[in-house]
C-alpha cells in the first residue's frame, strides 16, 4: 500500500495538474478532430497535434500516457478533452469485442451498483446503442454504500481519475441531453416507481438530474477545466459548460434537421458558454473525397467561432483527415456572418452568407440553388490546393459562382513581402520549398519607396506597411517608424550611389542589426551596423578588388544560437557561399552551382522546411537560368526547382515572407520584369 501512496505521489509530482485556463487561438479556422481510439501510437500522435482541439478517449490516459505527452510537446496550445459517455457504459467492459486497457471504463463500471441503470416500467435495462446500458442520472435512483447517486459518482470519477492525472484539459461528455422521453419510445421509468412516466415526469427528472451532475462536475473541477457536451443542445446546461458539439451537421436532432435551425443552436448558445467556448460542429460522411460537403461544413462553422471536425460517421470517429482549406490562415474575425442576398436582416435562414477576416472571407450557400455573387471593388484569390483543383484553382477572381449547400474560403490579395528584403517594383512568383506555387504571381511595387531600389518592411502583425521599413535610396540607408523617417545616413560614403542589398534582424516588428552590401558597381564589403546606424563591424566577405557586389542575409543558420551573416558572390566571382560570424569570421562555405558559373548568386536566408532552423536560399545572377536551390549550413542540397522557363537568364532575387499567412515562410522569387 506504501508503493501505491508513493508511485501515486511521483505521478503527482511529474505531472503538474492543468491549473490555468486552455487559451482559445485568435486565428481562423480553428480545427478539432474527434478521435476515439483507446489506443494511439506516436504515428498517430505525431498526426493529430497538427489540431487545434483534440477529444480523445479517456483510455488513452492509460494505454498511451506517453502519446498525450508527445502531441504536447509537437503542439503545446492544443486543448485535450478526454471522451466519456455520460449516461451509458458497456455493460461486460473487459469482453467487449475482445477488446483489452479498458481500465478506466473497467473501474467506473465496478462501482456501478444495480440501482443505478435506467430501466423500464418492467424492471428491465434500457439499451441505447449496441452493446451498453443505459444509466440514470435523476435523483430517484438508490445510494450506493458511501451515500452517492449516480449523478454524484460519475463528477467525482472525473475529477480523481481524469481531471487530477492532470493529462486533459477538460473532459467530453457525450449525449449530453435536456430530455430523455424519446428514448426506448417513452418506456421508462426514471423515479422507479414500477410504472411507465408521462413524458413531463420523466424529462423534468433528467434535466434536474443532469444539471446536478454538471454543476457537481464543475465544483470538484474548478472554474478552469473544461466541460463540453454532445448531444441536442439545452439551455439550461450552457452557463455550467464550456461548449456543445453539433455531430453530423445538420444534426437531425436540432431543430427539425435543417441548416438554418443547427446554426441558430450553435450561434445561439456559444455566447452562453464558459470561457473557454469550444462548440465544435462535426461534419460526418463516408467519403474522404466528399469536397463540397466538406466545405460546407467549415464555411458553416466559420460563420460562428467554434471548432471544425470532418470524418467518416457516427460509428467510426477514427479518421486524421487532412484538407487544403486547414493549412489557410484567415486571420483574426473583422465580421460577424452577414447574409448577401438580404443585408439588413440578421435572422438566420438560406441565403448566400459571408463571414470577413484578416486575410480573406468565408461565403456559404446555403439555399436550395446555385448562387453567382459579383464584388464590386475587390479582387480575391482561391485557394491554390492539391485536392480539389477544379475548384481550389488559385485564380484572381472578383465574382463567385456557388452550387448549392456549398461554401468557399477566398484569400485577399496579398501583395506585401514583409521581413524580408524585395526590389520594390519587381514580379515575384511565389514557391514552396518543392517548387510548387502556392499563390499567384504579382508585382511588389509601392509607392511610398523607390522604384528599382531594396526595401525590408519589418511588420510581424502585417497590420501597416509603414510600421517599420528599412529602405535604399541612391546609396543611402532609411529607417522609417510610422511612415516617419528616424535615421538615414549613407553606410559606405556619400558619393556611392549605386543599389544596396540589405538584411537585418528583425524581432517583434522591430530592427535590430542592419546589413548593407553593394550591387554591382560595388566591392565585396559587407557593413554591420546597430538601429541607430553605428557601425559595428566592417569585413570583406570576397576579394577587395570585386566590383560585382555581394548579397547578403542574416539567420542562425547552424543552430548555435547566434546570427551569422551568409553572403552571394557578385559578377565575376565563383558561385561560393560564405557563412560569417557577425564580427566576420569565416565559419564555412560551399558551392551553390558550378565553380565555372560567374554571374553572381542572390541569397536569402530562413526555416523553409519548418524544421526549426534556417536554410540558405540561392538563385543566380545575370547570365544564369532561373535555378533555385535551398541548402542547409552545410551545403547539402536540400532541394531545388526552377523558378520561370529554363531559357530565361537574366537573373533572379530571392526573398522569404509568410506571403500566405500560413506560419510557413514562402520562396518569393523575383524579376525586373514580367516573364
Amino acid at each position: 500500500m506504501k508503493k501505491l501512496i508513493f508511485l501515486g505521489l511521483l505521478i503527482l509530482i511529474m505531472w503538474p495538474l492543468n491549473s490555468q485556463a486552455a487559451v482559445l487561438k485568435s486565428t481562423y479556422p480553428r480545427l478539432a478532430n474527434y478521435f476515439l481510439k483507446w489506443e494511439i501510437n506516436e504515428q498517430e500522435a505525431r498526426q493529430l497535434s497538427k489540431w487545434d482541439l483534440l477529444i480523445l478517449d479517456m483510455e488513452v490516459q492509460e494505454n498511451n500516457p506517453e502519446s498525450l505527452k508527445l502531441i504536447r510537446e509537437l503542439n503545446p496550445d492544443v486543448i485535450i478533452l478526454a471522451y466519456i459517455t455520460s449516461q451509458e457504459i458497456i455493460d461486460d467492459v473487459n469482453n467487449y469485442a475482445g477488446r483489452t486497457g479498458a481500465f478506466l471504463r473497467g473501474e467506473l463500471r465496478d462501482n456501478i451498483i444495480d440501482g443505478w441503470w435506467l430501466k423500464d416500467q418492467n424492471g428491465n435495462r434500457i439499451s441505447n446503442w449496441p452493446y451498453t446500458y443505459m444509466l440514470n442520472l435523476s435523483d430517484s435512483v438508490s445510494t450506493d454504500s458511501s451515500g452517492r447517486k449516480f449523478n454524484d459518482y460519475l463528477p467525482e470519477f472525473v475529477a480523481t481519475k481524469i481531471k487530477n492525472v492532470g493529462l486533459f484539459d477538460g473532459v467530453f461528455y457525450d449525449n449530453t441531453w435536456g430530455d430523455v422521453y424519446w428514448i426506448n419510445g417513452g418506456n421508462l421509468d426514471v423515479n422507479n416507481d414500477n410504472r411507465k412516466d408521462s413524458q413531463a415526469e420523466a424529462d423534468t427528472l433528467w434535466v434536474t438530474g443532469f444539471k446536478k451532475m454538471l454543476d457537481k462536475t464543475r465544483a470538484l473541477v474548478g472554474p478552469e477545466f473544461i466541460i463540453a457536451g454532445n448531444g441536442r443542445t439545452f439551455e439550461g446546461y450552457q452557463k455550467v459548460i464550456n461548449g456543445m458539439m453539433l455531430e453530423s451537421f445538420p444534426s437531425a436532432w436540432e431543430n427539425n434537421g435543417t441548416w438554418s435551425g443547427s446554426m441558430n443552436s450553435y450561434l445561439k448558445f456559444t455566447p452562453l458558454n464558459r470561457y473557454p467556448q469550444v462548440p465544435v460542429i462535426n461534419v460526418n460522411k463516408k467519403s474522404q473525397f466528399d469536397y463540397r460537403t466538406f466545405r460546407f461544413g467549415l464555411t458553416s462553422t466559420l460563420l460562428g467561432d467554434g471548432f471544425y471536425s470532418f470524418d467518416y460517421d457516427t460509428t467510426n470517429h477514427t479518421q486524421a483527415w487532412w484538407y487544403d482549406e486547414y493549412n489557410v490562415n484567415l486571420g483574426a474575425a473583422k465580421s460577424s456572418a452577414y447574409n448577401l442576398l438580404d443585408i439588413n436582416n440578421s435572422v438566420l435562414k438560406p441565403g448566400l452568407w459571408r463571414r470577413d477576416f484578416k486575410f480573406g472571407s468565408v461565403l456559404v450557400n446555403s439555399t436550395d440553388k446555385e448562387q453567382l455573387y459579383i464584388f464590386n471593388k475587390e479582387e480575391f484569390d482561391k485557394i491554390k490546393g492539391t485536392q480539389d483543383t477544379a475548384f481550389n484553382n488559385g485564380a484572381k477572381i472578383n465574382f463567385l459562382k456557388l452550387s448549392s449547400k456549398d461554401g468557399a474560403l477566398i484569400l485577399r490579395k496579398s501583395e506585401l513581402i514583409t521581413d524580408s528584403a524585395f526590389v520594390n517594383g519587381y514580379f515575384y512568383r511565389v514557391f514552396n520549398i518543392w517548387g510548387e506555387q502556392t499563390r499567384n504571381g504579382f508585382f511588389s511595387y509601392l509607392s511610398s519607396y523607390p522604384a528599382g531600389e531594396q526595401v525590408l518592411i519589418a511588420n510581424g502583425d502585417y497590420n501597416d506597411a509603414d510600421d517599420a521599413s528599412l529602405f535604399a535610396k541612391n546609396g543611402q540607408l532609411v529607417l522609417n517608424k510610422n511612415g516617419k523617417s528616424v535615421l538615414a545616413f549613407y553606410p559606405y560614403d556619400k558619393f556611392f550611389r549605386k543599389q544596396l542589398n540589405l538584411a537585418a534582424e528583425i524581432n517583434a516588428g522591430n530592427f535590430g542589426l542592419l546589413i548593407t552590401g553593394p550591387t554591382v558597381g560595388g566591392g565585396a564589403q559587407v557593413m554591420v551596423f546597430t538601429k541607430a546606424g553605428k557601425l559595428q563591424h566592417m569585413f570583406f566577405a570576397y576579394d577587395k578588388k570585386s566590383r560585382g557586389g555581394v548579397s547578403v542575409a542574416l539567420a542562425d543558420v547552424d543552430g548555435d544560437g547566434n546570427l551569422e551573416v551568409i553572403t552571394g558572390p557578385g559578377k565575376g566571382d565563383e558561385p561560393l557561399i560564405k557563412i560569417f560570424s557577425i564580427s566576420g569570421n569565416l565559419k564555412s562555405s560551399f558551392l551553390a552551382y558550378e565553380k565555372r558559373f560567374k554571374g553572381g548568386v542572390e541569397i536569402a536566408a530562413g526555416d523553409v522546411n519548418g524544421d526549426g532552423q534556417a536554410e540558405i536560399v540561392t538563385g543566380p545572377g545575370p547570365s544564369g537560368g532561373p535555378h533555385v536551390k535551398i541548402f542547409n549550413s552545410s551545403g547539402v542540397m536540400l532541394s531545388q526547382f526552377f523558378a520561370f522557363d529554363a531559357k530565361y537568364s537574366a537573373g533572379l532575387k530571392i526573398s522569404l515572407s509568410d506571403i500566405n499567412h500560413d506560419g510557413k515562410l514562402e520562396i518569393l522569387t523575383g524579376v525586373k520584369n514580367f516573364y
